[in-house]
């Protein structure tokens, strides 16, 4: 392999590592800030938004990550 092809495929590990480690976040109880709106106060997450984060996650895990 090449480094380019090897720099990728490290890359492309860490992603799924990445993936992974949020899709554990986002199935544990812990709150998780989405943003600060114009107030200045913190948005979280509610359900609907994080069963669509995860929706996102597990595609992206099973389209591009092996195993």
């Amino acid at each position: 392999k090449t480094e380019k092809q090897r720099a990728d495929a490290v890359a492309q590990q860490q992603a799924c590592a990445d993936a992974r480690n949020q899709i554990r976040m986002l199935d544990s109880d812990q709150l998780i800030l989405n943003r600060i709106n114009e107030k200045g106060e913190p948005v979280y997450l509610d359900e609907a938004m994080r069963n669509k984060e995860r929706d996102r996650l597990g595609l992206q895990i099973r389209e591009n990550c092996a195993g």
